[in-house]
């Protein structure tokens, strides 16, 4: 099962409110892996995009939660299916909420396409009482090429969505990718900017990135396998259309 949990925090002591369970055992739901969560600000909604179903189909799905901060409860939304019968793990997956259109944004590696990289804006739609969501259409974000691992992130300065990712049809390059989102009814998101993180000489996994809003830097970490699988990252600076790469600093030497 899949379920759900809030914390007061006061001082170092944690106080969890009861567990909500959106992801019951059974064949739709049930054996769910990859999670991935944001939170709506604009309707107090939790969004969670995660791959389940004990039978077949395994679906990916995107569901709502309404949070009641008075209390800590949560009421349990109605899912939508992303993508039909296929696995989707954390690694393959991401999830970011755009704040200027209050949009969650899903990104994913279609394995019923190719292993495309896909991305869908999500919309909260609903209620409180009955929360739902609306997606858009799929957007592939290097069409004809497919792709493994990747992840994401939201620029505040230039309120884009950025992605990374492993390009599995250019030498597992790990590349990047400037998005916008409408909002409005469309709930669209264009791609543009396409270049090179990092040109790695076997097979890149482990890596993340997250955007530093108060130097507006996004920084990339990685596993370097071209230096002894050193902790490393990047500092990447992110423009509206296109995005320049500097080297940053080993972590923690392997």
């Amino acid at each position: 099962t899949g379920g759900i949990r809030s914390a007061s925090i006061s001082g170092t002591a944690m106080t969890f409110a009861a567990e909500t369970i959106f992801a019951p055992n059974n064949a739709t739901y049930g054996n769910p892996m990859g999670y991935h969560c944001v939170y709506d600000t604009s309707t107090n909604y939790v969004i969670i995009a995660y791959s389940g179903g004990t039978g077949t189909p395994h679906d990916f799905f995107a569901q709502p939660l309404y949070h009641d901060t008075s209390d800590g409860t949560y009421t349990l939304g109605t899912s939508v299916v992303l993508m039909n019968n296929n696995v989707t793990v954390s690694h393959k997956t991401d999830l970011v909420f755009d704040p200027d259109t209050n949009r969650s944004i899903v990104i994913y590696s279609d394995g019923t396409n190719s292993n495309q990289i896909t991305a869908q804006v999500i919309q909260s739609t609903g209620s409180s009482g009955s929360p739902t969501v609306t997606a858009g259409a799929d957007s592939i974000i290097d069409a004809g090429d497919g792709g493994a691992e990747l992840c994401a992130c939201y620029d505040t300065e230039n309120n884009k969505v950025f992605v990374a990712y492993k390009n599995t049809s250019d030498s597992n390059a790990i590349k990047g990718i400037i998005g916008t989102v409408t909002g409005g009814g469309t709930n669209t998101i264009a791609f543009t900017g396409n270049a090179n993180i990092w040109d790695a000489s076997g097979n890149p996994t482990n890596f993340d990135i997250e955007f530093d809003g108060d130097n507006n830097k996004a920084f990339f970490f990685y596993r370097d396998e071209d230096s002894g699988d050193d902790l490393t990252y990047k500092i990447l600076t992110l423009g509206a259309s296109s995005f320049s790469v500097a080297t940053g600093a080993v972590l923690s030497a392997n």
